[in-house]
C-alpha cells in the first residue's frame, strides 16, 4: 500500500487563478493600464506567475516590482476569503480517509501563506507544505497535478487532472477532482504493481 500523496495546493485543492487575475485587475486601475476584465480561464493562467510582466516594455524594472508588490498584497487579502466552498468537490474526503489511514499528505506550494489557504479551506494546516524547489528532492508514492504544472521529479504513480489523453503508462489522467478517491487511488496502485 501506498504511504504517501503529493497533491497541487492550487489547482488539485482550489483554484486561485481568478483570484490572481483580479488581483492584477485592481492593481492595473492604480498604474492607468488597461487589462481585459472579460478574459477566459484559460486566459487568465498566465497570470498565476509574474513573467509576462516582461513584455510590458513601457515600464521600467522598479514600475513592474512595483506592480508585482501591489498585486502580491491585494492577493494576499484576498487569499483571507478562502473557505470551505472553495475546494474543489471530493477533496476532503480524500483527506479524511487519507488521515484515517495514516497516509503522510504533502501539498506543494511556492505561496508563503499555503498553511494559512489550508488552514482556511477546513483542511488539515499540518500537511506538509513542499515548494516546488522541494519535490526534486522529497519522495513520494503517489503526485496529483493539474496539467499546467511542470514536474522534474518521477513518483511512482502520477495523476494528471486534465481532459488530455496521455500515451505515458505510468501517467493517469482524470478528468475532475471527484474521480480521486482513495478507492481509485488503490485500485490504480494495485494495477500499477
Amino acid at each position: 500500500m501506498f504511504s504517501t500523496v503529493t497533491l497541487a495546493l492550487d489547482g488539485i485543492i482550489t483554484d486561485t487563478t481568478h483570484m490572481h487575475y483580479e488581483s492584477f485587475l485592481y492593481d492595473f486601475n492604480f498604474f492607468n493600464i488597461f487589462l481585459p476584465d472579460n478574459l477566459s480561464y484559460e486566459e487568465q493562467i498566465i497570470f498565476r506567475k509574474n513573467d509576462w510582466l516582461h513584455s510590458l516594455l513601457s515600464l521600467n524594472t522598479d514600475q513592474k516590482e512595483d506592480i508585482i508588490k501591489k498585486k502580491n498584497d491585494y492577493y494576499s487579502t484576498y487569499l483571507t476569503k478562502l473557505n470551505f466552498e472553495d475546494l474543489y468537490p471530493g477533496i476532503d474526503n480524500l483527506f479524511s480517509e487519507m488521515e484515517h489511514l495514516s497516509i503522510k499528505i504533502n501539498c506543494y506550494s511556492d505561496n508563503p501563506l499555503a498553511k494559512n489557504v489550508l488552514k482556511q479551506l477546513g483542511l488539515n494546516y499540518e500537511t506538509n507544505i513542499l515548494t516546488l524547489d522541494d519535490l526534486s528532492n522529497q519522495s513520494s508514492d503517489i503526485m496529483i497535478v493539474d496539467h499546467k504544472t511542470e514536474l522534474n521529479h518521477n513518483p511512482s504513480l502520477l495523476l494528471f487532472l486534465t481532459q488530455d489523453y496521455s500515451n505515458n503508462k505510468r501517467v493517469h489522467c482524470i478528468q475532475n477532482t471527484e474521480e480521486i478517491t482513495m478507492a481509485y487511488l488503490k485500485k490504480i496502485w494495485e494495477e500499477q504493481r
